[in-house]
């Protein structure tokens, strides 16, 4: 499965900058959440693993209304995201490799659904001060989601 994600989103006011082991190196690691990210239709059938229409078909209406107000969590879904955020002025953009996207959360709309979610990704030390101006604010979000490939399917368990 492979998504492209292009949308604004609402940054998360902070970011949680810690260090964790990859192996036998440890590296640092950004932890950035955002919310209302403006998703169609086709995005959700993505997500959630569905063939091409089910969202239009089971989720919404004739008119493209919400059947209810859903939510739908998607706590097991990993993906890899790789991408830009952009802010307001062209300096301002952080660039994502192989950024984890997990946490996922759908909220129905008219026509789509409002994503929100966390990302993790590998950071540079002077990597982190690029990431201040885009806190707290509306941004261009735009990634490629893919599968992050096989996963421990017993974890959970």
């Amino acid at each position: 499965m492979k998504t492209e994600i292009e949308t604004t989103a609402e940054i998360g006011k902070a970011v949680n900058i810690k260090r964790e082991k990859d192996g036998d190196t440890e590296v640092v690691v950004a932890h950035l959440k955002f919310d209302a990210a403006l998703v169609p239709r086709e995005t959700i059938d993505d997500l959630v693993g569905r063939p091409i229409g089910w969202a239009q078909h089971c989720l919404f209406d004739e008119f493209g209304a919400p059947i209810g107000h859903v939510d739908i969590s998607l706590p097991r879904l990993s993906l890899i995201a790789t991408g830009k955020i952009r802010g307001i002025k062209s300096h301002e953009e952080i660039t994502l490799r192989q950024a984890r996207l997990d946490d996922i959360v759908l909220k129905l709309t008219d026509n789509g659904a409002l994503l929100s979610g966390s990302l993790a990704w590998k950071i540079a030390g002077d990597e982190a001060s690029d990431l201040e101006p885009l806190l707290g604010r509306v941004c261009i979000l735009h990634v490629i989601a893919q599968d992050s490939g096989q996963q421990d399917m017993l974890q959970a368990a």
